[in-house]
């Protein structure tokens, strides 16, 4: 005698052949322990293999049917219990059903009521199913792949040839249908299955006139879906380093909060869908924030040609810009553009100091005239980084009709410029 742990097995035996050594144990947990005689278990696969036509059990005839196919759920049996049904050299075959969980989940109840006190029945209900919303949202992000996968010359061909009318049946294929039909139920079926084939047909042979009659009609629904933008930065400098990692205020040391680039990039995302939902506020924040942008870019352009005078005052030596050894690299994947043009700002913040730094480890130049190119950029940056978490939403009918939480937004946001309310001004990078 041994255990072992089967998954979603029906078995159906003789009542006269099925041993009383094995019987079934259903736990609380939706598990079904089953105690199987080695001798027993081996008269029955040879039973199976011989195709012998053995009377069985008194069962419902949806238990024989779901016992003749039954589901693998895909959930692996404990490893321990796994390996003493191989000593025991016992075979379990599941066969998989078809992609409807409604069937299945009638299924997986017949089962269940069939199996109950049913003798030589050896009953294994499923431990996990996927919900029916599970299924459905899966169902649909897989309809909207294939769909956007779709050119839109075959998208527009087939809802014109979807019109009533357009795709009919001929007389010969109407007569082909009725004489292999069952009933009417089946010939309705019938007649929609060759409806959308004729259809999906006719689609495509639209679709190919629309563009190039050589284009393969596999192509047209090959066409290459939206994608996430990715890149990289490298950054020489700690002083740079520091702006990406941000850091927490610190009462004890009297150091205040600082963001960093990924703080201000995730949380763009947030602003620019308020600007998407009529935020006014949300609007007037990126116009600041690229105004911001703009500005620091400029700075960065005068520092670099104050960093150059003040090194060529110091010394006819000229010397490369720092290279740091083992430089940062940054990876880059942002959902809303401003967390690249952030990055572009802090490299070329990065490069006016990686100039400096040179003449700084060299003793050319003070760590106050360093300080006195670096701390300008920096304050800004900070500013910049710390500008997209200082917003929430205010919906556009709220500010129109002056409520309190409009009133409390405008206290902590400052007053909305006029041409903002009227649409006047809107962002570039949206």
């Amino acid at each position: 005698m041994w255990r072992c742990r089967m998954t979603n097995l029906n078995v159906t035996t003789a009542a006269d052949d099925a041993p009383h050594s094995a019987k079934t144990e259903t736990s609380a947990a939706d598990e079904t322990v089953v105690h199987v005689d080695v001798e027993a278990v081996d008269a029955l696969r040879q039973s199976l293999a011989d195709g012998n036509d053995a009377e069985a059990a008194p069962v419902s005839d949806d238990a024989v049917a779901d016992a003749e196919t039954g589901r693998n759920t895909g959930d692996e049996t404990d490893r321990d219990n796994g390996d003493a049904a191989g000593a025991g050299d016992t075979e379990v075959t599941n066969t998989a059903t078809g992609s409807n969980e409604n069937a299945v989940a009638e299924a997986d109840r017949a089962e269940s009521e069939a199996g109950a006190g049913t003798p030589g029945l050896v009953q294994v209900a499923r431990i996990s199913r996927r919900t029916a919303d599970d299924s459905a949202a899966r169902a649909e992000k897989l309809r909207a792949i294939k769909e956007s996968s779709r050119a839109s010359e075959l998208r527009d061909a087939e809802a014109a040839v979807a019109a009533p009318g357009v795709v009919t049946l001929t007389p010969a294929e109407e007569r082909e249908l009725r004489d292999i039909a069952e009933g009417e139920d089946d010939l309705q079926a019938l007649r929609k299955e060759k409806l959308d084939e004729k259809r999906e047909q006719a689609a495509m042979r639209q679709a190919r006139r629309r563009v190039n009659d050589a284009v393969p009609s596999r192509t047209l629904v090959q066409r290459p879906t939206y994608g996430a933008t990715r890149g990289k930065v490298y950054l020489h400098v700690r002083d740079t380093y520091a702006f990406l990692l941000g850091r927490e205020a610190n009462p004890e040391t009297h150091k205040g909060y600082i963001a960093g680039m990924f703080a201000a990039g995730k949380t763009m995302r947030t602003l620019v869908q308020g600007h998407v939902a009529g935020c006014p506020y949300a609007t007037w924040y990126l116009i600041q924030i690229e105004e911001g942008m703009a500005k620091i870019r400029e700075m960065v352009k005068e520092k670099e040609a104050q960093a150059q005078a003040l090194v060529e005052a110091a010394t006819p030596v000229r010397l490369e810009p720092f290279t740091s050894r083992g430089p940062a690299e940054v990876p880059l994947d942002f959902a809303a553009s401003y967390g690249f043009h952030f990055a572009d700002i802090l490299v070329r913040y990065d490069n006016v100091l990686r100039v400096l730094q040179s003449y700084l480890r060299q003793g050319f130049i003070t760590q106050d005239e360093y300080r006195a190119i670096r701390n300008p950029l920096a304050k800004e940056l900070r500013r910049l980084f710390r500008l997209p978490q200082q917003w929430r939403f205010v919906g556009r009918d709220a500010v129109l009709q002056q409520t309190n939480p409009f009133l409390a937004a405008e206290h902590d946001m400052g007053r909305l410029p006029q041409e903002i309310l009227d649409g006047e001004r809107l962002p570039q990078l949206v």
